[in-house]
């Protein structure tokens, strides 16, 4: 019986399973925070 694994030769490697999700909650939740701020430095 063959074991099937999901492939980790991408971009984060084998922690890519842990990185993207991580990177898009903190993408998340920088968006959200600039929601609440009233003026955007030029």
């Amino acid at each position: 019986m063959k074991k099937e694994t999901a492939g980790h030769s991408g971009f984060f490697g084998k922690n890519g399973e842990v990185i993207f999700p991580i990177t898009c909650g903190a993408l998340l939740g920088i968006g959200f925070g600039l929601s609440f701020v009233e003026t955007v430095p030029e």
